[in-house]
């Protein structure tokens, strides 16, 4: 079933007002006769008034529908004009090149969620962007303009970079159970300053007290 078209059934109400049978007005318009009387139908519905009188053939406009007629020609225009600069602005932007951006991304992070939403926003009309995809860059290549965009687990001062959290990390901590056996299992957070872990060493710039995922670009 074809949905409701606004603007064509004010086109529709046009072009009998210019004198087009119905049957004229749905050829013109490349739709059927019974969709465009349901169209003038829907939007005198929606207005609450006659628009045409339907009983005459070929069909007349009702004195509300002349009342109107001119403000609805102006209408029709305006839009069929506004559709033509879109679509000559469209036709320009298709000459521009796209603009690639660099991203960096870990190797141990589950890219198919964020790879599907960047792949669709690419391929959007219009979108001028295109994705480039490596992996662990780091900041260094942030600093040194190799990447434009880099997800990591760390985030470093710099006046050059901004930095934005976008989720939390999290791990699981492993122990055998011969540890266990000997030690009980942590239940909170502070219970863990009384275990040895092994994680990064300090002196890494990954390393951080409270683990986050960090969005970084340059600016």
């Amino acid at each position: 079933m074809k949905l409701y078209d606004r603007k064509l059934s004010w086109k529709i109400f046009c072009l009998i007002g210019q004198g087009r049978t119905l049957s004229h007005a749905a050829q013109e318009c490349g739709i059927d006769l019974p969709y465009a009387s349901r169209l003038i139908s829907k939007l005198e519905d929606e207005l609450g008034f006659f628009l045409v009188l339907h009983r005459p053939r070929p069909m007349k406009l009702s004195e509300n529908g002349i009342k109107i007629f001119p403000f609805a020609e102006e209408f029709v225009a305006a839009q069929d004009r506004l559709e033509n600069e879109c679509r000559e602005i469209g036709v320009n932007l298709q000459k521009i090149p796209k603009r690639s951006i660099r991203i960096s991304l870990p190797i141990n992070l589950n890219k198919e969620p964020l790879l599907e939403k960047l792949v669709n926003y690419e391929r959007r009309e219009g979108s001028g962007v295109t994705f480039e995809f490596s992996a662990d860059m780091g900041l260094r290549a942030l600093m040194e303009r190799e990447t434009d965009i880099s997800v990591g687990f760390y985030r470093k001062e710099e006046p050059t970079l901004t930095c934005r959290q976008i989720a939390e990390y999290r791990f699981p901590l492993l122990a055998s159970k011969k540890y266990l056996a000997e030690h009980p299992a942590p239940k909170k957070a502070q219970d863990l300053e009384k275990h040895v872990l092994l994680l990064r060493y300090k002196t890494s710039p990954a390393f951080s007290r409270l683990w986050q995922l960090i969005l970084a670009f340059s600016i």
